[in-house]
């Protein structure tokens, strides 16, 4: 399966990914719509690893720093458990948004 841009992506079903990419575009120009589209495709696919990376960026922009660092710890490992090329180092990219030192994130 690909995503709208052309990038492989291992997702339960074409339902979860258009929920996804809904996500990431309103994440992407501050829309709103943001946590609906997350649990639309959390519902259908509980281990998406990348709705769990988006969702604990969410967290972070929102100041909630140890949620955000918690659901990083648990995309981490699902990741690892079977993502693809592609998945890890979108999730890679995440953690690295989050290494923030703890004194600036709640």
């Amino acid at each position: 399966m690909h995503d709208q841009y052309g990038n492989h992506v291992i997702a339960a079903s074409s339902t979860v990914l258009a929920a996804y990419e809904r996500a990431v575009d309103a994440q992407l120009h501050a829309w709103p719509g943001v946590q609906a589209a997350l649990d639309e495709a959390l519902a259908e696919s509980p281990d998406f690893a990348l709705a769990h990376g988006l969702q604990a960026l969410v967290h972070a922009v929102h100041g909630r720093g140890a949620q955000a660092r918690d659901l990083d710890a648990c995309v981490q490992d699902r990741v690892r458990l079977g993502g693809s090329h592609a998945q890890r180092d979108v999730v890679e990219l995440t953690r690295d948004a989050l290494r923030v030192p703890q004194a600036q994130m709640p």
